[in-house]
């Protein structure tokens, strides 16, 4: 138990050691998306990230950017997300989703999920890396988001998609180098 305790307490140090200096968004889809980073949790509220198949075919991206500060001999990894939103679809409408996470100067595992036909209810995905890439040891990086919606429409109807938050429970992830 007194290991148990003591792993817990470095796990905690290491996660307080590495900074959040700064954080933005911008695009069509979140220009003041509502970002709350700590090393160990990451919530975005997304206001009006939404598009609608008033207009037969409509396209809305998101790009956010949180700038880490990394102690000497750390170096951190990305974990998992979880998204969530809402759409309408019906037969005439295809609905497409995509996003990236990673390192500035790197790719990361893409989602793409698309919903056609009549699909109503509540969106819920995770995203998770395939392959845990880890940043450079004791160097400064850049977290990129890359988001992206798109609804098409072979007539102008009601349908809609809106991502409206993404979240992650211990999303960075440290270890010594």
């Amino acid at each position: 138990m007194k290991y148990f305790c003591f792993a817990l307490i470095l796990i905690a140090k290491n996660a307080f050691s590495i900074q959040i200096m700064k954080s933005s968004s911008g695009g069509k889809g979140c220009p003041k998306a509502l970002i709350k980073a700590t090393p160990v949790d990451l919530k975005v509220g997304f206001k009006d990230f939404k598009v609608s198949a008033s207009k037969r075919l409509q396209r809305k991206s998101c790009q956010l950017v949180l700038s880490l500060k990394i102690p000497k001999g750390q170096q951190v990894s990305l974990g998992d997300f979880t998204l969530s939103g809402e759409k309408k679809i019906h037969s005439a409408s295809t609905f497409d989703f995509r996003m990236e996470a990673f390192f500035a100067g790197g790719q990361g595992t893409k989602l793409r999920k698309r919903w056609t036909n009549k699909s109503i209810g509540p969106i819920s995905l995770k995203y998770g890396q395939k392959n845990n890439s880890w940043s450079s040891c004791g160097q400064d990086v850049n977290v990129r988001f890359n988001i992206s919606l798109m609804v098409k429409s072979k007539k102008r109807s009601s349908d809609f998609g809106q991502l409206k938050s993404l979240k992650g429970k211990n999303w960075l992830s440290f270890r010594k180098c």
